[in-house]
C-alpha cells in the first residue's frame, strides 16, 4: 500500500517529523480545518501501525459500495460514516480516537460503537492528547437496612484518571463540597468494578453519583438511587 500511494520512504515519514506534526497538531486544539495531507495520513498510520493495512480496505470497500440511500451527502457524514466502518472493520470502537483528531463525531455515531470495546492503547493517549473516561452502567445492589452494593462499568478508562463516589439524601448534582459523603475509588480500571457502602439509614432513600478527575477537569456520571431496608 505504502508502495502503491507514494509514500514509503518519503521524509515526511519520519518518525521525529511524525512527532513533531502531531504534537503541533494536537497543541494547537486539534482543528479539523487543519487535518490537511500529511496529518490526515499520521491518523490512519497509526491505525495501520496497530492493525494493518486490511481493515482501512475493508472499511474502504464498504465505504464505496454503499448503497446510494447511505452514502454521505455533507463532509460531516462522511466523517460519521468512516469512523463506523473503519471500527466495524477493526472490532473496536474508534470514535474517541477520531474524536481526539477533531472529527465532528455524533452522539448516533457514538452510541451506535457502544457495543464494541474501546482502543484505550492508542499512543495518543497521555502523549498528545488527553482523554476523558466514561462510565457507564451504575447501579446499587444487595442493599440490607445498613448497606448497599454500588457497581458501575468503566467504559473508557480515560487518562490518567481517578473515581470519586459522592452519595447522600440528596441529590446535590455536580456540586462535590456539598455532598454528604464520598468514597476515594481510586485509578479507572477497564471493566466493571463495585465497593459496599455502610453506614446507612434504614428505609432511606439515597442518591449517587461518580465524578472521573485528571488533568482537563472533571465529568459526572449518575445519579442513581436506592431505598435502603427497613430494620
Amino acid at each position: 500500500m505504502e508502495e502503491l500511494v507514494g509514500i514509503e520512504g518519503h521524509g515526511a515519514l519520519d518518525l521525529a517529523q511524525r512527532e513533531n506534526r502531531m504534537r503541533n497538531y494536537f497543541e494547537d486544539g486539534s482543528n479539523i480545518d487543519n487535518w490537511t495531507v500529511w496529518t490526515a495520513l499520521d491518523t490512519y498510520l497509526i491505525i495501520k501501525e496497530e492493525w494493518g493495512w486490511t481493515p482501512i480496505t475493508e472499511a474502504l470497500s464498504v465505504y464505496y459500495t454503499l448503497p446510494e440511500d447511505e452514502v454521505p451527502s455533507t463532509g460531516d457524514e462522511e466523517f460519521n460514516a468512516w469512523v463506523l466502518h473503519l471500527s466495524n472493520a477493526t472490532g473496536y470502537n474508534l470514535a474517541p480516537y477520531h474524536s481526539a483528531w477533531g472529527f465532528p463525531l455524533t452522539p448516533q455515531t457514538y452510541s451506535s460503537l457502544f457495543h464494541l470495546p474501546v482502543w484505550v492503547d492508542d499512543p495518543l493517549r497521555g502523549e498528545f492528547f488527553t482523554y476523558e473516561a466514561m462510565i457507564r452502567n451504575l447501579g446499587a445492589n444487595n442493599s440490607t437496612s445498613n448497606s448497599v452494593n454500588f457497581n458501575w462499568e468503566t467504559y473508557d478508562n480515560g487518562t490518567n484518571t481517578s473515581l470519586t463516589l459522592y452519595y447522600g439524601q440528596v441529590d446535590m448534582g455536580n456540586q462535590s463540597w456539598i455532598w454528604g459523603n464520598n468514597v476515594n475509588l481510586g485509578d479507572t480500571e477497564i471493566g466493571w468494578s463495585s465497593t459496599e457502602i455502610s453506614g446507612l439509614s434504614s428505609n432511606t432513600t439515597y442518591y449517587a453519583r461518580i465524578k472521573a478527575s485528571n488533568e482537563i477537569g472533571d465529568k459526572w456520571f449518575g445519579p442513581i438511587t436506592w431505598t435502603t431496608d427497613n430494620d
